[in-house]
């Protein structure tokens, strides 16, 4: 195999190994939330995407774009989390179609009582394989790494006509 076919692979391997740390800490994720939460981990993952989205409401397609499952997948645990009187659907200011699901108090107080159980997990494996130094500089290049791949999907979804 030619050096420069084996750096090809190299590279292609990249988006693998970030697919793998996700899976791991998913596992991690889900085996913290059943010891710590009396939520589902998937419905939790849910209300995580909520609290962390700017003005607290997204739209079904948009969580389960963050969330990597499909938008009939992430509606059956809305309906779930709805029935817990967790969150609330509205609609769409921008698509008469669509709703946006937010929160309600009973689910800002569920996924804040379990976020110290998530960050205090996080914190525990990135700072066993991390120093200080190397998590502010993964942190830096992997908002650049996206920034780059955000751009180039916008260029090339513009050259499409979309």
């Amino acid at each position: 195999m030619p050096p420069a076919y084996s750096a090809l692979l190299e590279l292609l391997a990249m988006p693998f190994a970030l697919e793998a740390v996700h899976r791991s800490l998913g596992r991690a994720f889900d085996l913290d939330a059943a010891d710590n939460s009396e939520y589902d981990e998937s419905v939790l993952r849910v209300l995580l995407c909520l609290r962390l989205a700017p003005g607290g409401a997204l739209r079904a397609k948009d969580i389960s774009v963050q969330m990597l499952k499909s938008t009939s997948h992430v509606s059956r645990l809305i309906d779930r989390a709805e029935e817990g009187h967790l969150l609330a659907r509205q609609p769409d200011p921008e698509d008469r179609r669509a709703h946006r699901v937010m929160l309600t108090d009973r689910g800002v107080e569920a996924i804040d009582a379990y976020v110290p159980h998530a960050a205090g997990m996080l914190d525990e494996v990135l700072r066993s394989a991390l120093s200080e130094a190397e998590l502010a500089t993964l942190i830096r290049l992997l908002e650049r790494v996206e920034a780059r791949a955000l751009e180039l999907v916008e260029t090339r979804e513009a050259g499409r006509g979309r």
